[in-house]
């Protein structure tokens, strides 16, 4: 129990009781909540108005009111028990509950109060008269009479209960004893409360005159109810009073009520009188206050605003040097930020090295100092500058020596060529957006958190947080002492949390330090307060029922948040409506990884996987399902919580309840995921240490039991022996066929046509279920492209690790590795070694975006080049060499497949499609008079530059002589000199633009040209074009590979008649639109997903595993020779191993102490 409820007749000091209980730690309310002060009581009576109201109502819809007691009984009617639960709904936590009139209605109540100690306080009856007569003007024997109803009645009910029993008088005679000793006992009885310093007793309310003379006043069964009352203490509440007759003494009652209702009346409008005789006085007072107040201003204010025309005087006078010095401070500033200014610091830098003087600060470190002071104080904020060139190469720099190996890979004079011309001839805001997508700054994980540092600072701290009525989540943060932890933990989140998307509850598991007023200086927080301590599973359950976000999250007390850890949380469940549970990345405070999601082993232990290890690992930074995830950082869809009935009892007081929730959420059809864009720092081990075999720790052991034994079947069926087959533990992918994808870069989706293919496929293999994983043959995790794969569940294999490790990588993993669709001739050159050594040796998918050879020969004949056609025989060799290691090849068109089966006719070859487009429909073509053009494409591809040029050499002076208004719109990434220089009037060069800037282009274009005059494959840009619903003009080498594209395109391969076709697009509506119905049917017979589909299924194997079960022993798969065979079948199953991978770090991060999972409270 952790509430008190007072019974006691008016004026019996119900309200010093209450007071007094109030200061010990209970509430009686909010002030505005309660019964106003009066002249008569002005300490305050502490009544809820509520409860108030409640009982006037119910005493009247009896026939009666608190002068005119009515028979109550214990029947409530339908509206006064909705009444009575939304009062009770509405009391604070540990409340204290007082008014008079619960003396006659008690009947009504205690059903519905089930949590509460009954303080019962008597006093003498004369004492009580005396008071009634003072305050209202009742005759003693009107008093007397009340004061026999209300304690007969109340008796009547609590014969046979548990109750305190209190006296006036012996308050009076020794409070700070006797309220002592009342402290004790209820806190006995479960409230959590203390006794205040002192003890606030006015002597002058005891004081009642002629009591003893009117002892003849009382009448027979008022000295028989005094003498029973007083006996309480000794025969406590075991029987009703019987001599208690209520008929005739409510008949008295009614008489006396009935003749003093005027005098009572009378009388409370008296006192009325007084308080607003004494609240004029009080106004008149404050008026007379302003008054002269009023005076003092306006004397104040006209020698203000003498004083401000002077100063306005003097600043026009010193305006000028004002804006002199502004403007010098800027141009220093400036200056600093220019790359001259970088060179200069550089070279201070080194000059101070060299004449060991680091450290000091120049006479132009302080210059600079104060100018940026200056412009600080006047408000001056100069706009945000690029880095200098010097100082993003000063970038790539630390980069290279960050990732030695990668960098040494991914390294070839071409590349540095390219990057050199990028250096030189880009602006400072387009080189930066290219060096931050390919060069990130190291991530920083290391937080240099030390318990320690929380000092006294945290005991004041004041935090407001914003009241939000619609919360998304509801952020329930158990604590139990530790308060210092507890408020750096909420104000991280505060300063880490966008304001609007959650409230704070406080699951105050019976602390008893400052937690007790956390609420005095953290403001806007909701309280759940438990009367004894219950351990964290009944904390967060019972805190949980207060939640009304649309996600519940916990979080630890013991932890704090990164910047942006909540939002990629709810961005998981808002994209996944199969989420039902998502966990963040855990980290400790000096950076290491504590927990990319939870593995369990058949036995009920379970692995922090990925303990100790580096954060940045692409193991560990990809969403993933996982077995649980740690409840220091758990967030669960609400409706869920409530479908499942929050944490499992059974696990009280803590440990695996967060691991059954995760078990019986998929049970219900849900998955349990992993978002490593949230971290959070979780300092373990700070609630409850880290010893198993004592204190709460030791209940995990216990609790592992009881798990295993609720959960025995899923165990056996779907988990392995402690530490087998990490690798597909990790992620739950026992079950699921593997695609490793390699490239030579993360795909750019958004910037050429061979990266949007890759990564459609991408897409499609992870919603046709494999496991898919991404190996970027130069190592860089590209931005955003790389965070975007990671967020669709693929471990993407970049980084430093990778370059180092990645042949070890591959063997170690090679048995969970069904397939590598392997990408472009030079990077199956780079791997193909590593893949042949892997065992077994997966199948190996090889697809080569074009035929490199038979593009560049065709581009040899088109320019008349010797050097192209040497080019075009050493790109033959090595393309055949790739197809002779390989065990299918992949072409987009029928003619390359066509080809490689001349040079090869016992390989194995089909035509894929290069786009695999979902259902969508075509935009709808409005003509409206259109006469702008479009190309699309890249210019890192030789065949789209000399396209471009020819076209607007050759063919759009041809256009523009019969129609002037015609304009050529130019899009394509890395745009060259060539390319740059055709900008004029009639041409405009964008270089590249995102997804809806184009999408606006193609909106307002009247047709897509693609003048292609040598190049190999089906081009992207062609079924963009036919995707948008434009129409299109190309030649034979743009529509190669492309069945039927009379349909839907026009085709023509000399300027004139290109130029022919251009024109009769733009200026006949009925030629424009004739094609473009077929676009829909058309994309879908030939490039559609399910087309796509059925070949991967083919080739692939079906992304699940015929055997539902994972096998610890299963029959290892066939490791043959490199083959040109078409038909041969690997399959991969899960084996059992005692090796560890070596990714992951497992060697040395799971000793044996760590199969007990390591949670904290």
């Amino acid at each position: 129990m952790q509430n008190v409820v007072i019974l006691g007749m008016h004026r019996s000091g119900t309200s010093m009781l209450a007071a007094y209980l109030c200061q010990a730690g209970l509430s009686a309310g909010a002030p505005h909540e309660l019964l106003p002060a009066q002249t008569d009581n002005p300490e305050g009576f502490y009544e809820r108005l509520d409860v108030v109201a409640c009982n006037d109502q119910m005493l009247a819809a009896r026939g009666g009111s608190w002068m005119q007691p009515p028979v109550v009984d214990a029947f409530l009617q339908d509206d006064e028990v909705q009444q009575l639960k939304d009062v009770i709904a509405g009391l604070p936590e540990s409340y204290v509950l007082k008014d008079p009139r619960m003396m006659l209605t008690w009947p009504l109540w205690r059903e519905h109060i089930t949590e509460a100690v009954v303080v019962y306080l008597y006093r003498e009856p004369l004492a009580v008269a005396h008071s009634l007569q003072r305050r209202h003007g009742f005759p003693l024997s009107y008093g007397l009479a009340l004061w026999e109803y209300y304690n007969a009645s109340a008796l009547q009910t609590l014969a046979g209960s548990d109750v305190l029993y209190l006296t006036y008088e012996d308050i009076a005679s020794d409070p700070e004893r006797v309220l002592g000793q009342l402290i004790s006992d209820l806190s006995t009885r479960g409230v959590k409360c203390k006794a205040p310093p002192g003890v606030n007793f006015n002597a002058r309310l005891n004081h009642a005159p002629g009591i003893e003379d009117g002892q003849v006043l009382l009448s027979d069964s008022q000295r028989q109810l005094q003498a029973y009352s007083e006996n309480l203490k000794k025969q406590g509440f075991k029987q009703a009073p019987p001599f208690f007759q209520p008929q005739v003494l409510r008949c008295r009652l009614m008489d006396f009520a009935t003749a003093f209702a005027p005098l009572g009346e009378a009388v409370e409008n008296l006192e009325k009188c007084r308080d607003l005789e004494k609240q004029r006085d009080g106004l008149q007072t404050a008026l007379d206050a302003l008054n002269a107040e009023h005076q003092q201003l306006s004397e104040t204010f006209i020698r203000n605003e003498h004083a401000l025309h002077q100063a306005q005087q003097r600043a026009a006078n010193s305006e000028t040097p004002c804006e002199q010095l502004t403007e010098i401070s800027s141009k220093l500033v400036k200056y600093d930020q220019s790359p001259l200014g970088s060179v200069g610091r550089f070279a201070e830098t080194a000059y101070k090295l060299l004449t060991l003087r680091r450290g000091m600060h120049s006479s132009y470190d302080e210059a600079l100092e104060i100018a940026r002071q200056y412009l600080a104080s006047r408000g001056q904020v100069l706009d945000k500058t690029s880095p200098s060139k010097f100082a993003m190469l000063a970038g790539v720099v630390k980069y290279v020596l960050r990732h030695p190996a990668g960098s040494l890979r991914s390294f070839s004079l071409a590349r540095l060529r390219r990057a050199a011309a990028v250096f030189i001839k880009s602006s400072p805001d387009d080189l930066e957006v290219w060096v931050n997508s390919r060069f990130p700054e190291a991530e920083k994980n290391n937080m240099a958190f030390d318990v320690s540092d929380l000092d006294a600072s945290y005991d004041e701290l004041q935090l407001h947080f914003l009241p939000v009525e619609k919360p998304r989540v509801s952020i329930v943060v158990p604590v139990y002492n530790n308060y210092r932890m507890t408020v750096q933990c909420l104000q991280s989140i505060k300063d880490n949390t966008p304001s609007d998307l959650y409230e704070i509850i406080v699951a105050d598991d019976a602390s008893t330090d400052l937690t007790l007023t956390i609420a005095e200086r953290l403001h806007n927080i909701r309280l759940s307060r438990a009367g004894k301590n219950q351990g964290f599973l009944a904390n967060c359950n019972r805190a949980a029922g207060l939640a009304k976000g649309e996600f519940v999250l916990f979080l630890n007390n013991d932890t704090a948040v990164c910047e942006g850890w909540l939002e990629p949380l709810l961005a998981l469940m808002d994209s996944r409506q199969d989420a039902g549970i998502v966990g963040s990345k855990l980290l400790f405070a000096d950076g290491k990884l504590q927990e990319a999601g939870g593995i369990v082993w058949r036995d009920g232990s379970a692995w922090n996987y990925g303990r100790m290890d580096d954060a940045s690992k692409p193991a560990y930074n990809y969403v993933k399902p996982v077995d649980y995830v740690s409840g220091a950082c758990l967030m669960i869809r609400t409706s869920l919580w409530k479908q499942l009935k929050g944490f499992d009892p059974r696990y009280a007081p803590a440990y695996y309840e967060d691991t059954d929730i995760a078990f019986r959420a998929r049970e219900a059809g849900f998955e349990v995921l992993y978002q490593p864009l949230s971290k959070v720092f979780h300092f373990e081990g700070i609630s409850n240490g880290t010893d198993v075999s004592a204190g709460m720790k030791q209940y995990q052991l216990r609790n592992q039991s009881i798990f295993c034994e609720r959960h025995q079947a899923v165990l056996a069926q779907q988990h392995f022996d402690n530490g087998q087959n990490v690798f597909v533990a990790r992620d739950r992918s026992a079950n699921q066929r593997s695609v490793l994808i390699v490239d030579h870069y993360v795909p750019h989706y958004d910037q050429d046509a061979g990266s949007r293919s890759t990564f459609m496929y991408i897409q499609l293999l992870v919603e046709m279920g494999y496991k898919v994983l991404f190996l970027g043959a130069n190592y860089f995790p590209h931005k955003p492209y790389t965070q975007t794969l990671q967020q669709m569940g693929i471990e993407v294999l970049v980084g430093e690790f990778m370059a180092r490790y990645q042949d070890r990588w591959l063997q170690e993993n090679a048995e969970y590795i069904d397939n590598v669709y392997l990408h472009r001739p030079h990077i199956a050159e780079q791997l193909l070694d590593s893949l042949d050594k892997m065992q077994p040796r997966p199948r190996i998918v090889y697809f080569g975006h074009d035929l490199h050879y038979l593009r560049v020969e065709r581009e040899a004949q088109v320019c008349d080049d010797d050097s192209l056609r040497r080019s075009a025989l050493n790109w033959k060799r090595r393309e055949l060499a790739v197809f002779d290691r390989v065990d299918k090849i992949y072409y987009p068109s029928q003619v390359e497949v066509d080809e490689v089966k001349r040079q090869r006719p016992n390989l194995t070859a089909r035509a894929i499609p290069l786009y695999a487009l979902p259902v969508s429909d075509v935009p709808p073509y409005e003509f409206d008079q259109r006469r702008d053009l479009l190309f699309v494409g890249g210019f890192n591809h030789p065949p789209n530059v000399d396209g471009l040029c020819w076209f607007v050499e050759e063919v759009l002076p041809r256009v523009k002589a019969e129609d002037e208004h015609v304009h050529l719109h130019v899009v394509g990434s890395n745009p060259s000199d060539a390319v740059l220089d055709l900008q004029s009037e009639s041409v405009t060069v964008y270089g590249y633009l995102s997804d809806e800037e184009l999408d606006a282009l193609y909106q307002r274009a009247a047709l897509v040209v693609v003048p292609l005059r040598f190049g190999a494959g089906v081009k992207g840009k062609v079924l963009e074009a036919i995707q948008k619903g434009l129409p299109l003009v190309t030649t034979d080498i743009g529509a190669e590979g492309i069945p039927e594209p009379e349909t839907v395109m026009s085709i023509a391969n000399d300027a004139e008649s290109f130029a022919a076709q251009v024109l009769t697009l733009t200026q006949n509506e009925r030629e424009a639109t004739a094609k473009l119905a077929n676009n829909a049917t058309f994309l879908q017979r030939y490039f559609s997903q399910a087309r796509a589909r059925a070949i991967l299924r083919e080739d692939f194997g079906a992304p699940m595993r015929n055997s539902p079960e994972p096998v610890n022993s299963p029959e290892p798969k066939d490791s043959p020779e490199p083959t040109n065979s078409p038909e041969q079948t690997n399959s991969t199953e899960p084996k059992n191993g005692s090796k560890a991978t070596y990714s992951h770090g497992q060697a040395n991060q799971q000793p044996q102490a760590n199969n007990v999972k390591q949670v904290s409270y």
